[in-house]
């Protein structure tokens, strides 16, 4: 088709236009048409809220008797007593591997009220006057327990067993003393952007496999393999295809069938990272795919040895998809790629509103973008390392409790007034920092500063302080900009963008870095009435 007929299809409201988003995007369009992409960045940072009491790299090699001592031994481990404050409850969960706990409960003159052994995966009511506990994992059968069986160990307090987060020393993370890596999306300096057809097969020739032809070395004599040309990491895949037999039973996975196939996944070198050992029926949707680095996969069809006849088994229109319904059979197209660099990442900060998209959960995003139409790359995240990035101003003490906290500013220009932050060693304080009783930062509140930190005083009691453990820190932030900055894409990503086109019926678009992406492209009636 060429672009006068398009022009003339889509006046006529033959071709519409529309736009899809997503991590993945699989759509049904017509051929030979530029899309319009756009790339969008995202930031992630694990956190804890300090509900761990379990802290795996501080344990005490065996177990609390009843006055509250513990006894040397390596069959168990136990953790440091530690004050219930106002709890009267504790939780552990994620035990396995047979491992029990018990407890011992002291006063505040240090004598054992109570101890209780035998304990599973529940929680266990303090009695009236205890003030502090002491826990010690091991097993009835007196096997060894170690810190490494119990990385996935939960101990929080309350009767309400919390998710999983690593200990954090009490208080919410990122903190001082427990920072948190920052990542985004492009962190390797490139992301690549991969359009596909359809069928994910390369090879989708008929083929006819037979149990007489082969290594006669082989119990198995007719093999074929198909092999996809895609990262199918996180998708869902369903395989089919068109069949003709002269073998009576061709549903996969019946004991002793003379036709099988199973599937092998494999890395990005090829190398098998697990061999499929289960047969299964055609068509099939892989909706569980394996974790690890997953780039390709392989399908193999194979039929038995059989001595007294020729058994054959024609495959034709080998089809494997990306989405959770097979598709009717289109032939493989040529994979096109568009490598971007982002030298920076691509950063994005979650925030409440405002963003420039909104992902599948719902959270709106404001980021980073590459907007290939345009040609440009919309700069709205300043990421920088606190120890070497240049300032207009100094140091300033706004606020200071002596024995308890203090907050640190700085002025300079190009924060966004309200807007969010992130920092690898402080959280993001959404209220009054001078009210808020939590150590973190913040960002361009009521046009007072643009960049605090409220730390308390036993990190640093004055800006000399202060700028030592900037100094001896390696403090990762980022903040949106107040006016974004635009720069144009370089020459052979605009290159490699001009020669981008669409297939027909099905491109599928995907990146390597989990990005979230804008497509817009053209599709007719005919075609939307498949989707």
């Amino acid at each position: 088709m060429n672009v006068l007929e398009a022009r003339r299809r889509l006046l006529d409201g033959e071709i519409k236009k529309r736009t899809a988003e997503g991590e993945d995007i699989s759509v049904r369009s017509v051929a030979r048409m530029r899309p319009g992409l756009t790339l969008y960045g995202k930031s992630e940072q694990k956190t804890t809220t300090g509900a761990q009491l379990l802290d795996t790299n501080n344990m005490i090699d065996g177990y609390y008797d009843t006055n509250g001592n513990v006894i040397n031994n390596e069959l168990s481990v136990s953790i440091p007593k530690v004050s219930v404050r106002e709890f009267n409850s504790i939780t552990v969960s994620g035990l396995t591997n047979n491992i029990i706990w018990l407890i011992v409960e002291q006063g505040n003159d240090g004598t054992v009220i109570k101890k209780t052994i035998e304990l599973s995966n529940q929680y266990l009511l303090f009695s009236e006057d205890t003030s502090e506990i002491g826990i010690s994992f091991y097993k009835a059968d007196d096997s060894k327990v170690t810190s490494d069986m119990l990385t996935t160990v939960m101990v929080n307090f309350g009767t309400t067993p919390l998710t999983w987060e690593p200990y954090t020393g009490g208080a919410p993370s990122p903190s001082p003393d427990y920072p948190q890596e920052i990542k985004s999306v492009g962190d390797s300096g490139e992301i690549a952007v991969n359009v596909y057809g359809g069928n994910l097969i390369t090879d989708t020739t008929d083929k006819t496999i037979s149990g007489k032809t082969g290594d006669a070395a082989n119990t198995v004599r007719g093999t074929w393999r198909f092999v996809l040309d895609k990262n199918i990491l996180n998708d869902e895949v369903a395989f089919s295809f068109d069949s003709d037999s002269n073998v009576d039973d061709i549903f996969i996975a019946q004991i002793n069938a003379t036709v099988s196939g199973i599937i092998n996944w494999s890395d990005n070198e090829k190398k098998t990272i697990i061999k499929g050992r289960n047969s299964f029926i055609i068509p099939k949707l892989f909706d569980e795919l394996p974790e690890g680095n997953v780039t390709y996969c392989a399908i193999q069809m194979r039929i038995e040895k059989n001595p007294t006849h020729d058994l054959q088994f024609t495959v034709s229109n080998p089809m494997m998809n990306i989405g959770s319904t097979a598709l009717s059979y289109e032939p493989y197209r040529t994979p096109q790629t568009i490598p971007v660099q982002t030298p920076n990442g691509l950063p994005g900060i979650p925030v409440d509103s405002g963003g420039n998209y909104t992902d599948e959960s719902g959270q709106q995003w404001m980021c980073d973008e590459v907007d290939f139409k345009r040609g440009v790359y919309v700069h709205r995240i300043h990421r920088d390392d606190l120890k070497t990035c240049v300032w207009s101003d100094t140091w300033d003490e706004v606020f200071y409790i002596e024995g308890t906290f203090i907050v640190f500013t700085l002025k300079f220009n190009d924060t966004n007034s309200g807007k969010y932050c992130k920092c690898s060693h402080f959280t993001y304080l959404n209220n009054d920092i001078l009210s808020n009783p939590d150590t973190g930062m913040q960002t361009g509140q009521d046009n007072k500063f643009n960049i605090a930190f409220r730390v308390p005083t036993t990190l640093a009691s004055n800006i000399e302080e202060w700028e030592y453990f900037i100094q001896q820190n390696d403090i990762d932030f980022m903040y949106v900009l107040n006016t974004p900055v635009e720069t144009p894409l370089s020459p052979s990503e605009l290159a490699a963008y001009a020669a981008l086109r669409t297939y027909s019926p099905t491109t599928i678009v995907s990146n390597d870095s989990g990005a979230w992406m804008k497509l817009g492209y053209k599709t007719k009636k005919s075609l939307e009435v498949t989707d």
